[in-house]
């Protein structure tokens, strides 16, 4: 029985050694049981927003593994993508929380709000698009010149936009006037912060955090990468309140039932850390992670991980929260 890898990259796979027998990917070799849509179609898309040709390549790819071995299995990068997949692919989707816990997850308006009764959150309000275009969230927010929109539902800096007085017009013409939209105010000088968290029946591990490297280019923010080094040069006060508050989260998603591998955001100020939301599925720095642990000589990867969360969990995690990244 073959495990596949459904994922964004070819090279996420660094460091899992023998646990996938192939994988089927947006970006790769299309060498060694790697099905790249990029190097099939000699074309490459925005990963973070949706494209119905890579969910059809997916599935035809899939469907001919299959044939080759009825007993495969996939595990998926992206888990909001499970409900657009063949019926034959989906039966074979292997670790996947409940549709009600992820689709609850991925709307970032609602995440916020429950996580507000327990943790600091930076401060928003939820208006709708024809609000903001009249420009309403200044009334929320005295002495702000500067806003951050977002989408309900967005990934990698998709559907989120600075907004302030040479951005409006671009702005508005984005928004959808129908739809509600997170307006909180545009900390400038923070730091965002990325977590994983593997979650089992047993409890909750924290693996090392990285800064995000964000770009402000185009009015909307966009994901460009992870320093992990750079982590090390927050205050140690800060980072303790950030362990703390990522594991208080850690706990909320064991309550509901969440297990396997998620991603915490945050950004850091000067006086506080604030929570930004979670991201229910594997991350683009998870990557490094592996790499980290491979040259540790420790060879369970954050896959397999989150594999043996669904499974039973894994007691001896918690030596993995002090491993070095130094990527």
């Amino acid at each position: 029985m073959g495990l596949y890898w459904i994922g964004v990259r070819e090279s996420e796979l660094f460091g899992t050694g023998n646990l996938f027998s192939g994988s089927i990917t947006i970006y790769g070799t299309n060498k060694k049981n790697n099905y790249s849509f990029d190097q099939t179609h000699g074309l490459r898309f925005n990963c973070n927003y949706d494209f119905e040709d890579w969910i059809t390549f997916v599935n035809e790819i899939a469907s001919l593994l299959i044939k080759k071995d009825s007993e495969c299995k996939f595990l998926l990068y992206y888990p909001a993508d499970y409900p657009y997949y063949s019926e034959e692919v989906r039966a074979r989707v292997v670790c996947l929380n409940d549709s009600k816990i992820t689709s609850f997850l991925e709307n970032k308006i609602l995440t916020k709000l429950w996580l507000s009764n327990y943790i600091s959150t930076t401060p928003f309000v939820v208006i709708s698009g024809e609000q903001i275009k009249k420009s309403n969230h200044i009334c929320f927010f005295k002495n702000e010149e500067a806003f951050v929109i977002q989408d309900c539902s967005s990934c990698g800096g998709s559907g989120t936009w600075l907004l302030n007085e040479e951005t409006e017009s671009y702005i508005h013409k984005q928004i959808n006037p129908l739809k509600n939209y997170l307006v909180s105010p545009y900390f400038q000088y923070s730091v965002p912060v990325n977590i994983h968290l593997i979650i089992s029946a047993t409890g909750v591990t924290l693996l090392p955090p990285s800064i995000q490297i964000i770009s402000t280019e185009h009015n909307s923010f966009s994901y460009c990468g992870a320093d992990f080094i750079a982590y090390n040069q927050i205050p140690n006060k800060a980072k303790y309140a950030l362990s703390h508050q990522a594991k208080l989260i850690g706990e909320k998603l064991r309550d509901i039932g969440y297990l396997g591998v998620c991603g915490i955001d945050f950004i850091v100020t000067n006086e506080n850390i604030y929570f930004m939301e979670i991201n229910s599925r594997f991350q683009a720095s998870t990557m490094a992670i592996n790499r980290a642990l491979f040259d540790a000589n420790i060879h369970t990867p954050i896959h397999e991980l989150h594999i043996k969360a669904f499974e039973c969990g894994d007691k001896n995690t918690q030596e993995l929260e002090n491993i070095e990244v130094k990527y």
